[in-house]
């Protein structure tokens, strides 16, 4: 970091003035996109882990909290902490959390982020803690398993009035099933109703996969009165696999360029935010 060092003699004008007061309140924000499970696992953890990676490829501060840790093995991530370990002081932040990519941080949650929920204790001040950090992140992608709250609800970050979901749904009627299942659970534990994004897994062509989604949004329109758009296709490798079920079917191009369009657009979507002034926190050293 430069350090500018200003001339005491100097008069400050009202332009000064108002660029000290815009630094001294600078609002620090992170966005936080989760993944929800809709009967697809090694879909669901491949999609989190390319979005992540192609969010932190455009600049972004990523950091990936992986509650299934499917997301892992298209990283090439293999952690030897969880997030369970720097609850109960064992190890810091960087002993948790993988250098995945650059800019790309990658944390294992199988057993932190429900011990978390389960004590009511990942609200706010838990999702400030990523802005606190002295490497802070501006990102966070949460790929989840669907653990229940105390309360018997499906836990959500319950930050926004309404934040956007990603789910990734396959083609077949069981797989309808499930996303429209996910949807009715998310919604049902929402404090106000959530948006979904569905990303269809295994469409021979884009109009096949805009009917699947239709009839998803059909379904969440009409019985929970619940937004569902269509985020994007990712059609089967040439060998016929679908994405996600092995290491080379989750890196062919139409895969990578699938999730390289839901990562731009997710940028004007409206996720779940925390927010933090930089005048009212401490960084940890």
């Amino acid at each position: 970091m430069n350090l500018v060092v200003p001339n005491p003699h100097a008069p400050a004008t009202p332009r000064d003035q108002a660029a000290g007061l815009r630094s001294l309140f600078k609002r620090r924000v992170l966005r936080i996109l989760p993944v929800l499970p809709a009967g697809d696992p090694a879909a669901q953890g491949a999609a989190a882990a390319l979005v992540a990676r192609e969010l932190a490829a455009a600049g972004r501060r990523v950091i990936l909290l992986d509650e299934s840790g499917v997301a892992a093995r298209p990283l090439g991530a293999k952690p030897r902490h969880d997030l369970l370990a720097l609850i109960e002081g064992e190890q810091e932040f960087d002993g948790v959390a993988l250098r995945a990519a650059p800019g790309l941080r990658y944390v294992s949650a199988a057993a932190g982020l429900p011990a978390l929920i389960a004590a009511d204790a990942a609200g706010n001040q838990f999702f400030e803690g990523f802005l606190n950090l002295a490497e802070p992140a501006d990102t966070l992608v949460l790929n989840l398993v669907g653990t229940m709250t105390p309360a018997g609800s499906l836990w959500l970050p319950a930050l926004a009035a309404s934040s956007t979901n990603l789910l990734v749904a396959g083609i077949g009627d069981n797989d309808l099933t499930a996303a429209y299942a996910a949807i009715k659970q998310a919604y049902a534990g929402a404090a106000a109703a959530p948006a979904f994004r569905v990303l269809i897994n295994g469409a021979a062509s884009e109009r096949a996969a805009r009917a699947v989604c239709a009839k998803i949004a059909e379904a969440a329109r009409r019985f929970l009165a619940v937004q569902v758009e269509y985020a994007g296709n990712v059609p089967p490798a040439a060998s016929g696999v679908l994405f996600g079920r092995s290491a080379a079917a989750q890196a062919y191009p139409e895969a990578v360029r699938a999730l390289q369009r839901v990562a731009q657009e997710s940028a004007a979507w409206p996720l779940a935010e925390c927010i933090a002034d930089d005048g009212e926190s401490n960084q940890p050293n």
